[in-house]
């Protein structure tokens, strides 16, 4: 009878709340909107697409890793950019401070840790470190924790009921808090008896699935070796074939997710399953046929499968996949046969004709028309609608469809404020730009969120054609800022593309041209931060590059600063800072408000070849009076041999000075 008692919905109610609303405090801790997701985008196109979704930009570049607690997935809009290079070793969390931090995971993970230097955009390359278990915080690959922490459940004493003044080394996790709140509820029908079994339960499902993880890593590394991987990304087969995956434990799952492939049936299809990494994606036989478009293949698993919703890990079904590559003879046969299937929704809220539109699909949509699929759904809670999408994969015969079926939607806004039109702008569709011009898209939107128009997001991405019809029908848009007070020749900075800079001053002057942001920030600051060499020249030839150079920023930073913000580029970089020392443009020795240097932003972003520049060049840049030291501002073992190797080198010259006389006596 002791051990008979159930758990109760309410005390399940309460633990679920509990987690919950810990996930929801964790995520409102950053000084900028990040959005919690089950997944991250495992692909190019999926990392791309999302970052269309949150209307991210090259300034303010799409990510998506945990938390700084490990307890949830999130996505955002970085503020440093969507490029940035992160060292070997590592995966990537999102600390208090809203910056990306490396967590190492080189002697911790059993599998799947960076093995070389990778940009943040890119960190999908890489899927465990973007697999986690918020219960126990941890990597679902970092077998050490996961057993630690599920260890921490047992040696938890049942008396303490809450834990005040603690410090990180001291927290609980979250099992232990949820074994707490059962044992602070006897009203529910819970006892020590029944948590002691609760306890080793958990501890057999996570220990478990953690050996397995040590054992399946430790098998690849031998098969690599006698086989060899695939360099084109696909792994080497894996014999053993469960029967219902999703039965798996968490961790065997995992791994067997990152890094195995199971046999495929069709033997002809192995090639290419492996060279795309579908099995990674979490594609089966079904998604598989869906995607190639082998009809017969498709409809002898669709009859066989028990559940046809299956979906891949970004949340798609079958329908999804058939809908976005055209295959409309599979569609037909899952709306005839299945249509539920079309309510379904991706991990970012789309349903299968959002696919259909993304790929310019129009004998899709027409198709689900017929079959009564709602097409002017939006998703939620973004708002886009199929010509959002079509903007994005750049179909005008969507968007030709959607103003004969759907007018209104090609006037529509997502959340942000965004229309279509603004999209295509962004995208670089000139047809579409101008077929939605023609049909009266208000060309004068702007985004609620960032107050930039069409001609902002133009300039932004380099699309010189766009730039110029905007200019020739609505020139009143050139001197509209955003938020930040930013106006046209900060955004034609971004790009770099000096063409658009020639554009803009036949609708405008050089004067309109040097206004600084809010925060003082010119057009020369910003071509720096993204060393747009040519534009540098440009400004130089319009004779206002003295100007630009005289300019500091609400923090104290001058272009030399902004030369080496960033990682990228080194070379041009450097022929940027001898542009402009070049007429003794501007103070190299420079020292910010918070003490910064150039030097010392080359070594925060590990810069190799810019530190050993600016030593050679400038070695009075050590030891500036109320600077920041340089040499503190990494760990980076690299860079702390270039400083060694220069302060030999100076050390060898200063002895030169005072040659030793040996005295004969």
């Amino acid at each position: 009878m002791f051990y008979q008692q159930s758990i109760t919905p309410g005390v399940l109610y309460t633990s679920t709340l509990f987690l919950l609303v810990l996930i929801t405090i964790v995520s409102a801790e950053y000084s900028f909107e990040v959005f919690p997701v089950e997944r991250c985008p495992l692909s190019e196109q999926e990392w791309e697409t999302a970052s269309d979704r949150l209307s991210c930009n090259k300034s303010h570049g799409y990510h998506c890793v945990p938390n700084k607690y490990l307890t949830s997935l999130i996505e955002f809009c970085y503020l440093l950019g969507y490029k940035i290079l992160f060292k070997e070793g590592n995966c990537l969390e999102l600390a208090a401070n809203g910056i990306l931090n490396h967590v190492r995971c080189n002697t911790t993970f059993a599998c799947g840790c960076p093995d070389k230097y990778y940009y943040g955009n890119e960190i999908y390359k890489f899927p465990m470190c973007l697999s986690i278990n918020p219960l126990l915080q941890c990597f679902n690959a970092d077998v050490k924790c996961m057993s630690l922490r599920s260890l921490e459940v047992t040696t938890s004493k049942p008396q303490r009921s809450s834990v005040e003044g603690k410090g990180d080394d001291e927290s609980m996790t979250t099992v232990s808090n949820v074994l707490k709140a059962f044992q602070k509820a006897p009203e529910h029908g819970c006892n020590p008896g029944y948590i002691v079994a609760l306890v080793l339960c958990i501890i057999f499902f996570i220990i478990t699935p953690a050996l397995a993880v040590a054992l399946c890593c430790e098998i690849r590394k031998k098969r690599k070796l006698k086989e060899g991987i695939n360099k084109a990304g696909g792994y080497e087969n894996l014999s053993l074939k469960p029967t219902n995956k999703e039965e798996l434990p968490l961790l065997n799952q995992e791994c067997k997710k990152a890094s195995f492939q199971k046999k495929p049936k069709d033997s002809k299809d192995s090639s290419l399953e492996r060279t795309s990494g579908l099995q990674i994606r979490g594609f089966n036989d079904l998604h598989h046929y869906a995607k190639v478009g082998n009809y017969d293949k498709f409809e002898e698993e669709f009859s066989s499968v028990e559940n046809r919703d299956l979906r891949t890990r970004d949340g798609r079904n079958c329908l999804h996949i058939a809908a976005y590559f055209g295959h409309l003879d599979i569609c037909k046969h899952i709306l005839r046969e299945n249509k539920t299937l079309f309510s379904s929704k991706d991990n970012n809220k789309m349903n299968p004709d959002h696919w259909a539109a993304l790929g310019g699909k129009t004998s899709v949509l027409v198709l689900m028309s017929e079959y009564g699929c709602d097409l002017e759904e939006k998703t939620d809670p973004y708002e886009e609608n199929i010509v959002l999408f079509a903007c994005i994969g750049n179909s005008l015969e969507v968007c030709e469809f959607a103003e004969r079926k759907f007018p209104a939607l090609l006037h529509a806004k997502n959340r942000e404020g965004w229309n279509p039109i603004q999209y295509a702008a962004k995208s670089g569709y000139l047809e579409i730009f101008k077929f939605l011009y023609y049909n009266k898209v208000d060309c004068k939107s702007k985004s609620d969120k960032t107050g930039k128009n069409c001609l902002h997001s133009a300039c932004e991405n380099g699309h010189l054609d766009i730039c110029n019809s905007i200019l020739s029908k609505e020139p009143d848009l050139i001197s509209e800022r955003d938020i930040n007070k930013q106006h046209v020749g900060h955004f034609a900075a971004k790009s770099g593309n000096s063409e658009i800079l020639s554009a803009l001053l036949t609708k405008t002057d050089k004067h309109f041209l040097k206004m600084a942001s809010k925060d003082n920030i010119n057009i020369l600051h910003v071509a720096c931060k993204y060393a747009n060499l040519e534009f540098c020249k440009q400004l130089k030839e319009l004779n206002i590059l003295n100007d630009l150079c005289q300019e500091t920023t609400e923090k104290g930073w001058n272009a030399a600063l902004f030369i080496t913000e960033r990682s990228v580029d080194e070379d041009n970089r450097i022929k940027i800072l001898e542009l402009l020392v070049e007429d003794d443009l501007i103070d190299v020795f420079h020292v910010s408000r918070a003490g910064k240097t150039i030097l010392y932003n080359a070594c925060v972003n590990q810069s190799t070849k810019l530190v050993n520049y600016l030593l050679g060049h400038y070695p009075d840049l050590i030891g500036i009076e109320r600077a920041l030291d340089p040499k503190q501002a990494t760990k980076s073992q690299e860079i702390s041999d270039i400083f060694e190797k220069h302060l030999r080198t100076e050390k060898s010259k200063r002895g030169s000075f005072f040659p030793r006389f040996r005295c004969n006596w």
